[in-house]
């Protein structure tokens, strides 16, 4: 499973733990113009077909086969909480 990998000139040993700056990638303008608003919008299904974003310019709970266990309990807690604030509405 582990092995050693080349990158170019960059050389990264056998057991060599990698860190992925989520923050950096989560607000980079060439994906993500005006990061810092908030803009819902910009996951409706249009937006996603005509957009030329890489696939993993949004990992929030990582990919891969290591990824947050805590993923389906978020998208649990997202759904309760709009279900709670339907309920509320009048």
């Amino acid at each position: 499973m582990w092995r050693l990998h080349q990158l170019g000139d960059l050389f990264i040993p056998k057991g060599m733990s990698i860190q992925i700056p989520l923050w950096h990638i989560h607000r980079d303008p060439e994906q993500w113009p005006r990061a810092e608003t908030f803009d819902p919008e910009r996951f409706s299904p249009e937006a996603r077909a005509t957009c030329t974003r890489h696939p993993m310019a949004y990992i929030p709970f990582g990919a891969g086969p290591r990824n947050c266990p805590g993923i389906r309990f978020g998208q649990l807690e997202a759904k309760l909480a709009v279900a709670r604030v339907i309920r509320r509405y009048k």
